[in-house]
This record gives C-alpha cells, structure tokens and sequence, in this order.
C-alpha cells in the first residue's frame, strides 16, 4: 500500500484534515510495527516540526522508541526562566487495531486519531502563539495504546536521571467528541498507568 497524500490540502488545518489523514486506507489502522504506524509518525513529526517544536530532552528526533513500538515526543519550552523546569504533559495515542478478524480495516477515528488532532491543534495553537505559556509543556503520541498501554508506561523513559522535572499537569486526549462516560474511563486508565509508572519501577 502506499500513502496517497500524508499532507492535507494547503491552508489552516483543522482536526478534520488530521482525522482524514491518519484514517486514509493506506494507514491500515495504524497497528503497531507496521507501515501504516511508521507513516503516522511521520505525519506527526512534520506537524511538530511546523509548530517549531523540540524533541524531547535535547534529543535528536522526536521519536522515543521502547521496543514494541515508538512514542512521539515534543517539548515547548516555557517562556519563564522560573517555572520552564515545571512540565504540562499533553498526550494522546496513535495507535489503532489495524484489521478486525474478518480482514476489514479498522480507521480508528474516534480510537484516537480524533485525539491526536486535539494534540496536535492545542500544540499549534500554544506555539503559534505570541505568549507562550511560562511552564514547558510536553506533547506526547503514545503507541501501543491498544496493547496493555505499554506506550503509557513508556512515558516514564522521559524522566531525567536526577531530579525529576516537577509534572504540574497531566492531560490525555482520547475519543474526542465521544459521549462523556468514554472519555472519562480513558482520562482515568492513563492517569493511573501513567502515576504507577512514575512510583513502581
């Protein structure tokens, strides 16, 4: 397979251009270690790179991978010295089932490509704009969402050695626009996936 166009039309994009690109068919349901997962990251990476964003830590691309797969991480530094240490960490995930047992492909609109374009539209809007907010704030894509959160946990690989950037806030965008029980359950699983990886290693 072969993607089509991994850009939108030309102009401001919305979370609609986002959601078209990431369900093409060609993505294939975007399911871990395959082509269609690879081109997503991409995809996102170009976006991060259009917002003028760093990699994480000073690392040199925005791709964490763990094993069964990669996370995708950017940094919008803080725009006062005092609190840039201070870290809001933006996350959604990327990943998707990629087929169903009869073959058809599953898009993963809802399932979370409609998260990723929240991400991405709060990423561009926050470094677009002319003031930044004072504290860092992290803009994670996690794969293997689908597959025991494995890339939640993996958020615990962005700690520094020593001490810990002090998180101010945590928020995941997942079923964006669902009903409001989804979206409550997700908030919820990655608040806890994510804390049990901060304190039991």
């Amino acid at each position: 397979l072969q993607v089509q166009s991994v850009e939108p039309p030309d102009g401001d994009l919305g979370a609609p251009d986002h959601v078209r690109v990431l369900t093409q068919p060609a993505m294939a349901g975007r399911k871990p270690l395959t082509s269609g997962s690879r081109w997503a990251r991409e995809y996102i990476e170009r976006q991060f790179r259009a917002y003028g964003l760093a990699p994480w830590n000073g690392a040199a691309t925005y791709e964490q991978p763990f094993g069964l797969g990669a996370n995708m991480v950017a940094v919008l530094p803080g725009a006062d010295e005092n609190l840039a240490d201070q870290v809001v960490i933006v996350c959604a995930h990327y990943d998707h089932i990629g087929h169903d047992e009869e073959g058809n492909i599953c898009p993963g609109a809802g399932d979370n490509a409609s998260g990723v374009a929240a991400l991405l539209g709060i990423a561009e809007r926050l470094a677009l704009s002319k003031e930044r907010p004072r504290r860092s704030v992290c803009f994670a894509a996690f794969d293997c969402e689908e597959t025991f959160l494995l890339g939640a946990f993996a958020i615990s690989e962005l700690r520094s050695p020593e001490p810990m950037l002090p998180l101010r806030f945590f928020r995941n965008m997942s079923f964006t626009g669902a009903n409001l029980a989804l979206t409550l359950i997700s908030f919820a699983m990655f608040g806890i996936m994510f804390f049990m990886s901060q304190y039991f290693q």
